[in-house]
């Protein structure tokens, strides 16, 4: 069993790189090589990314409001050099505090992951 700390680790951050990621490269035609300085990651990493080899396949994260605001956020800031990796790096942060505050969301995942059980209280005690 994997508590929802490890599913936000594991499953929900490399998405959101994902999401970022590719938006560097088929929004703002940023390369491999550029996305992986810019963002501190390796290219084989971005590559990763990019052919979806990382990162959840869950849409659930796609629909998600506060999400998508953020990485469109990031990624813009990122492409056109107004957001450092530190800026980018609490942004993210600042999503995953806003994540974890909705139990409902975090809950979602974790059930679709198969991570736990669909009767779970867990939440309710840490949130």
């Amino acid at each position: 069993m994997k508590p929802p700390c490890e599913v936000i680790v594991r499953v929900i951050l490399p998405k959101i790189r994902s999401m970022i990621v590719n938006q560097l490269f088929n929004k703002y035609g940023l390369t491999q090589q550029e996305i992986a300085k810019r963002l501190g990651l390796t290219q084989p990493a971005v590559s990763y990314y990019l052919s979806e080899k990382r990162g959840w396949k869950g849409e659930l994260l796609l629909k998600n409001k506060e999400v998508k605001e953020t990485v469109d956020k990031i990624a813009k800031g990122i492409a056109e050099n107004t957001m450092n990796k530190i800026s980018a790096l609490l942004e993210m942060c600042r999503l995953c505090k806003t994540l974890r505050s909705s139990k409902k969301f975090i809950c979602e995942i974790h059930r679709q992951t198969g991570e736990f059980p669909d009767m779970c209280d867990i939440c309710d005690e840490i949130v």
